[in-house]
């Protein structure tokens, strides 16, 4: 096996895709959708699967770094219970005993590696495509996320509708999403952020938009959600946290990164959208006449 590549066998698979046959690429296809170890179990089996022979998937796996099956197996099986594991299964590892000082200390500590690693670790040409569509005034943009995941949205839907048209934030609950669908098609780039262990709503709504030839920018954790597999582009956070519960900030500051690149790309028209927001929101922040009204209301 490759040594000293820290990058899940997802994000491996992934970034050799361009080099791959059509049948090395089904076998990454698969290995996206799978959850269960059965399915890595025997080499026949993942052949059998992808509909490919043994020596296709031999060849895929040696593109990744992989000289025996065996290895790669092993990975795969260690590497789907990381996808699928909760915070309740997370919660028997944490230290009871630890002091709150200890735990803030743990705290800064991994949150910055885990957003330096994010950031680090970020494709440049991935991360232009991905500016290249959130830019393209000839699309709609859609935002949408997960339970947890749908406020990384909403941060990115309210800058990106500050510096360009034609933005709009859709709704993760599953009536919102299904009125939704029924303007979508090549006019539109849906930006997606699904984080383990993937939300059954948010993957099938990402594929009806495919379907429906929409473009697809997919932020996600190290794992890869499913929907990598239709993404036009796909963008890595970590999710690791000192706590039980993932953390999104690292997947924040992805969303800070997609913010600065955009308004950067849009510049002096920015500038003027920006303040025609500023002059039609005349009054918005609170300052000592609000609080001279609101004094009054309340003594009313």
């Amino acid at each position: 096996m490759a040594s000293g590549d820290q990058r899940t066998l997802a994000a491996r698979m992934r970034a050799a895709l361009p080099g791959m046959s059509p049948g090395e690429r089904r076998i990454v296809r698969l290995f996206l959708s799978i959850s269960s170890p059965e399915q890595v179990a025997t080499l026949s089996t993942l052949a059998d699967m992808a509909g490919v022979s043994s020596p296709t998937v031999l060849r895929c796996l040696d593109k990744i770094g992989f000289e025996r099956f065996s290895d790669f197996r092993d990975l795969a099986v260690a590497e789907l219970a990381h996808k699928r594991e909760s915070a309740l299964a997370q919660m028997g590892r944490q230290d009871a005993a630890a002091n709150t000082a200890a735990q803030l200390h743990r705290f800064r500590d991994g949150l910055t590696q885990a957003v330096g690693g994010t950031l680090e670790r970020l494709d440049v040409r991935e991360l232009e495509r991905t500016i290249d569509l959130l830019a393209d005034t000839q699309r709609r943009q859609i935002f949408t996320g997960g339970r947890f995941s749908q406020s990384l949205a909403e941060q990115l839907f309210a800058h990106a509708n500050l510096i360009r048209p034609g933005c709009e934030l859709a709704a993760f609950t599953s009536i919102g999403r299904l009125s939704r669908l029924v303007d979508v098609g090549r006019g539109h780039v849906l930006t997606v952020f699904d984080f383990r262990r993937y939300q059954r709503g948010t993957v099938e709504f990402a594929r009806a938009a495919k379907q429906r030839r929409a473009k697809l920018i997919l932020v996600t954790d190290q794992w890869m959600s499913p929907i990598a597999d239709w993404s036009d582009t796909v963008l890595v956070a970590e999710v690791r946290n000192v706590s039980p519960f993932d953390t999104l900030v690292p997947a924040m500051a992805i969303v800070d990164v997609l913010i600065g690149e955009l308004y950067r790309r849009f510049g002096e028209a920015a500038a003027q959208r920006l303040s025609q927001f500023e002059s039609d929101n005349v009054g918005f922040e609170w300052n000592a006449s609000s609080q001279r009204i609101a004094n009054g209301a309340t003594e009313q």
